[in-house]
């Protein structure tokens, strides 16, 4: 699903990101920063199977509190458009919203629940990131990780 060419881009995407950013933001901030393009260039990078969710917006959602919220709302402005499509930025409380996503991410704040959001979205076509660095355990597809203050998705 996700291409050697996919993983580039999103490196590159990071890298550019870390140099334009990090004069400019607390760790935190830049963190999230960093985070909300490294899902822009998942978005943008990733081929999702045809005809599964039609040519409505892509729907990026964001499930638990997270500093990232902001950070996405503020890279899909509003008429901006990724493959021809707008892009919306959701908040599932539900397992019904959330199935409505194409891409979900899992904030620090939902660890406990990560097992049993990965068995209500296995097998369906959404791309599923976490943020949090002992993550491989729970076999999210990506996960955002800090090493040496730097976002490496795994």
């Amino acid at each position: 699903m996700i291409s050697s060419r996919a993983i580039l881009g999103i490196f590159l995407v990071t890298a550019a990101a870390i140099l334009e950013l990090s004069a400019q933001a607390p760790v935190e901030s830049l963190e999230y920063q960093l985070k909300a393009r490294a899902i822009k260039a998942l978005v943008f990078f990733t081929d999702f199977p045809p005809g599964t969710r039609g040519a409505g917006p892509w729907v990026v959602g964001v499930f638990g509190k997270s500093p990232i919220a902001d950070q996405l709302i503020g890279l899909f402005l509003p008429g901006a458009l990724i493959k021809g499509r707008s892009v919306q930025v959701t908040f599932p409380k539900t397992r019904e919203e959330g199935d409505k996503v194409d891409l979900l991410f899992v904030s620090r704040s939902e660890k406990a629940r990560m097992p049993e959001l990965f068995k209500q979205v296995k097998g369906k076509p959404i791309l599923t990131v976490v943020d949090l660095n002992e993550a491989k355990d729970l076999e999210p597809i990506v996960n955002l990780a800090i090493e040496q203050d730097k976002v490496k998705p795994e």
